[in-house]
């Protein structure tokens, strides 16, 4: 998974392992322990090691920072392995279009929003094998100051606003 310490990705290594995965996650050195809490079995500093230089072969390689090439990472999929984005850049969608013709596949995900995976999530959400990992709280006062620090990047998990005077729980 490329791009696992940020908002979908801190989820994303969650329900793939809640799914059965084995989950090699990139992220920078400094949030290789919290995505190792996450349940990631492999992190790699990509600052260190390039997404495209690793030399194991994955079945999926999941996009989530969106910044890769599905042509350039063809070399580390494994035959009819599948390459996933959640942005459909122009490479992703030349490889969308190529697929038939190709061993390995690209696919880029529209969220739509499904009952029963709503109700799954909910139910893991409610019982605790997953979480949502807040970094910081700002009141809605201060959502510039949120918005900036996402612009920013660099953002474990959430950045949650608090509308009223409740607290996060």
């Amino acid at each position: 998974m490329n791009g696992a310490s940020g908002g979908v990705g801190s989820y994303a290594v969650q329900l793939a392992r809640l799914l059965g995965a084995s989950v090699t996650a990139t992220c920078s050195a400094g949030s290789a322990e919290f995505v190792q809490s996450l349940g990631a079995e492999e992190v790699i500093d990509y600052r260190r090691t390039a997404v495209l230089e690793l030399q194991e072969r994955s079945s999926i390689i999941f996009d989530v920072a969106s910044n890769l090439s599905f042509f350039k990472t063809r070399r580390i999929l494994e035959a009819g392995g599948r390459f996933i984005s959640l942005l459909p850049s122009a490479t992703v969608i030349a490889g969308f279009l190529l697929a038939p013709v190709l061993k390995e596949k690209c696919t880029f995900y529209i969220v739509k929003s499904v009952d029963r995976d709503l109700k799954q999530v909910a139910q893991w959400l409610e019982e605790k094998p997953l979480e949502t990992p807040i970094e910081i709280t700002y009141r809605l006062s201060n959502v510039a100051q949120a918005i900036n620090q996402l612009e920013r990047g660099g953002v474990r998990g959430k950045i949650a606003i608090v509308v009223s005077n409740g607290t996060i729980k």
